[in-house]
């Protein structure tokens, strides 16, 4: 956001709404708006000012097939323009082809009543239609309070669309950050790596036994990765613990039948109290 560079053109751009690395808008400096821009041409200054064209088409006009006048008041690109009936109606988003060849109608179509349709996207999260403007801009509600643009089809296919907050954050950014674990354990976020093999950047995570393991961010920020321990039960101790059997699980915390190390005496615990507690036998040893 607010990241300012120089168009081949001379113009100057600043991203103004950031909602993935193809999907930004920007606005130049003499105040004109682009949407639906990728941030590599962004970078390399491709996005050349459309105002030329912009200022040519503002104030066209067009007798629409249902009788009614269209004028542009707002010029964007050619695939996002307003338009302004004679009725006093307001159209937004709409392209220029559709309005050159009249095929643009004052009228709300159906698709008004896919507000509140309610969706669950791949990472778990749960989504509300808030606002439909058409099918390439969605306005949707996350349970935090969080909304975004996105496309309809997106939702329907199942595509993945990460919190607002999230985006704005980089993985490299993330480091240090501790993250709860099906296992149980906790891990923290140590390093990031380059996979060069994958082409892909991989997180050098340290569980809360020191114990290091190499994993995607998608699979850290899931939990879904597991101390070698817990892959295994009964091969690797964890503190003063050998992990045998899991026991059941309540709310966020997974327990586990384990046996001291060294008299043998089970007992019911999770992850973090098996590094931190210790046996009966070791405390009366100890006094």
């Amino acid at each position: 956001m607010n990241e300012v560079h120089t168009m081949n053109d001379g113009s100057v751009a600043e991203i103004i709404e950031y909602f993935s690395s193809r999907n930004m808008t920007i606005r130049y400096d003499d105040g004109t708006i682009r949407r639906k821009v990728a941030y590599t041409d962004f970078v390399k200054g491709q996005l050349l000012n459309r105002a030329g064209t912009a200022a040519k088409r503002l104030g066209m006009k067009r007798m629409m097939p249902c009788g009614m006048e269209a004028e542009i008041i707002e010029y964007a690109g050619a695939t996002d323009i307003t338009v302004r009936f004679s009725n006093g109606m307001i159209k937004q988003h709409q392209s220029f082809s559709n309005f050159d060849s009249g095929y643009i109608s004052p009228y709300q179509d159906r698709s008004k009543n896919r507000i509140g349709q309610e969706f669950t996207l791949p990472s778990g999260e749960h989504v509300v239609v808030s606002d439909y403007i058409d099918s390439r801009h969605v306005e949707i509600t996350f349970d935090n309070g969080e909304k975004c643009t996105t496309e309809y089809r997106r939702l329907i296919d199942g595509g993945w669309i990460n919190l607002p907050s999230e985006r704005k954050v980089s993985v490299r950014a993330r480091i240090g950050e501790t993250f709860h674990t099906n296992c149980g354990m906790d891990v923290t976020l140590k390093e990031i790596v380059n996979n060069d093999a994958q082409r892909k950047k991989c997180c050098l995570c340290k569980f809360a036994d020191g114990t290091e393991i190499m994993t995607f961010y998608s699979t850290l920020k899931n939990g879904q990765i597991r101390h070698p321990a817990f892959k295994k039960l009964g091969t690797i101790p964890v503190g003063n613990y050998m992990p045998r059997k899991l026991a059941y699980k309540y709310e966020d915390d997974v327990y586990y039948i384990c046996a001291c190390t060294s008299c043998g005496k089970e007992n019911i615990l999770t992850p973090m109290q098996m590094l931190s507690e210790k046996c009966s036998c070791k405390t009366e040893k100890e006094n």
